[in-house]
């Protein structure tokens, strides 16, 4: 009897100590929270982890900018380089075809800029949830499973708002309370290639919304929040159809991630 007891204490033991060493050689990934967090840094955390497991132990403060909060994700990554390439490769079509009319030339240096502005622009993997740590907690369709080498940001409180596209040089603009993208418009000069029917409003945390500007279907332009892109849409050359670059460039630009702290910060 005493013998067996000994053996099954024997078998216990070996059998915790497997068990240890299993837990021990759990796979793990490495992870990074920046900005406006108590405890920024890289974490090392299980295999399996969710985001609200990175974003809770950090902290954020309370001048962290929810809105323009950033998940830079390892799983969007080629999605959003396929999205790049593509937009780079309609814009050099359309460049092409403005290079062919007689007329073209302003078309031709506009779109010349557009390219060279996408092209400079980093591939971020960011995917669009609300960052609020309450709202993670709460909706499990934001607290999706983290992977190695993802990134969390939460950046400082942008001062601006940004008007881009088909205007004479992009725009950089101080926010003021209750500002319209209409507002935004009249301080940047319009390109004449620029479409005259539609522009597109990036919101920071991503949401796009399409708005009308000609008499036709002129409608209430939204408020802007800080950190906000109003994007001129450009006009195809020789009424070539530009619909998809200008969607391609709306979706590029919700996928760019705000500066952790403002110039001079």
């Amino acid at each position: 009897m005493r013998n067996f007891s000994l053996l099954r204490h024997g078998l216990l033991s070996v059998l915790l100590c497997l068990t240890a060493a299993r837990v021990q050689a759990a796979p793990q990934i490495e992870v990074e929270i920046q900005g406006k967090v108590q405890y920024p840094g890289k974490y090392t955390l299980p295999e399996g982890s969710r985001l609200l497991d990175l974003v809770l132990p950090a902290r954020a403060l309370a001048d962290a900018y929810l809105p323009g909060a950033a998940w830079l994700h390892q799983d969007n990554l080629l999605a959003q380089r396929k999205l790049k390439t593509g937009l780079l490769f309609e814009l050099g079509s359309h460049l092409t075809a403005a290079g062919l009319q007689p007329t073209g030339g302003e078309s031709v240096a506009l779109l010349q800029r557009l390219r060279g502005w996408v092209a400079a622009q980093p591939v971020s993997g960011r995917r669009l949830v609300n960052m609020d740590p309450i709202d993670i907690e709460l909706q499990r369709q934001n607290n999706q499973f983290l992977k190695n080498g993802d990134v969390v940001r939460y950046p400082a409180r942008p001062t601006w708002v940004m008007v881009v596209g088909a205007v004479q040089a992009h725009c950089r603009i101080s926010f003021t309370p209750l500002m319209r993208a209409s507002d935004a418009l009249q301080t940047c000069p319009r390109h004449p290639a620029a479409d005259p029917d539609w522009i597109d409003v990036i919101q920071p945390d991503g949401h796009l919304t399409r708005v009308g500007i000609a008499a036709w279907n002129n409608e209430p332009s939204p408020q802007l929040a800080p950190g906000a892109f109003v994007l001129v849409r450009v006009a195809g050359p020789n009424g070539m159809d530009a619909s998809g670059l200008n969607a391609d460039l709306a979706n590029f630009i919700a996928t760019l991630p705000l500066p952790l702290e403002e110039a001079g910060q």
